[in-house]
């Protein structure tokens, strides 16, 4: 028998329940470990990388994170040799995904997005090590920098009665902040940050529900 992939889809409780097939309409399946299970299922190779393969990756998630009470998705492309592999990495990782889930449990993932607008950075020369200390700090402070938002601020506070976690990123001058909400404040908090961008004059992107893509450690 050919050997087959085992494709990793997400990490959720022992009694997820599985109602989809996988991106290829392959089964799907929990493998468990302990307190901690993984959907997956078999493909006779690695998924390869195109927008339509994520777009049906990102169908299968929303279809089995609107049936759970907490699912963290796994990145594309995660694979395991065998269930026995799967096993071991989730034993492995058990504290962490534990308290991950806990996070997501009844969450969803909403996205605002803008354009961040900054002086460039400027970074201080590496000079001798008795300046060593102060280089560190004013990295961890530009750094810091980096992720302030001052135009999503009226937004942010409009909202910030509703977010459980948030993560920001950027993508050159795109900056992202990633809001993990209660599934049933989804329409206020939307409602309340859209309010508060019109108010502001806030050029800004609302995305969402997702599964709690960004807030996932698988």
């Amino acid at each position: 028998m050919a050997a087959r992939t085992l494709v990793v889809y997400a990490v959720c409780p022992p009694a997820q329940r599985v109602a989809c097939a996988g991106m290829a309409g392959e089964p799907l399946r929990t493998v468990r470990a302990g307190r901690l299970a993984a959907v997956a299922g078999e493909l006779p190779r690695p998924p390869r990388a195109s927008i339509a393969a994520l777009r049906r990756y990102d169908a299968v998630l929303r279809t089995l994170a609107a049936d759970a009470r907490a699912l963290l998705p796994a990145r594309f492309g995660t694979c395991m040799a065998s269930d026995d592999e799967l096993v071991a990495v989730l034993r492995a990782r058990e504290l962490a995904l534990r308290t991950a889930l806990r996070e997501v449990r009844g969450c969803v993932q909403m996205t605002l997005r803008c354009v961040a607008v900054h002086d460039p950075p400027v970074r201080p020369p590496i000079v001798d090590r008795g300046s060593g200390l102060a280089y560190l700090r004013s990295l961890a402070a530009e750094a810091i920098r980096a992720r302030d938002m001052p135009a999503l601020e009226p937004v942010l506070a409009a909202v910030a009665g509703w977010v459980r976690a948030v993560r920001v990123g950027r993508n050159g001058a795109v900056a992202s902040v990633y809001h993990l909400v209660p599934r049933k404040v989804v329409q206020p908090y939307a409602e309340a940050a859209r309010a508060a961008a019109d108010t502001a004059g806030v050029r800004m992107l609302i995305a969402g529900p997702f599964p709690a893509y960004a807030f996932s450690e698988a």
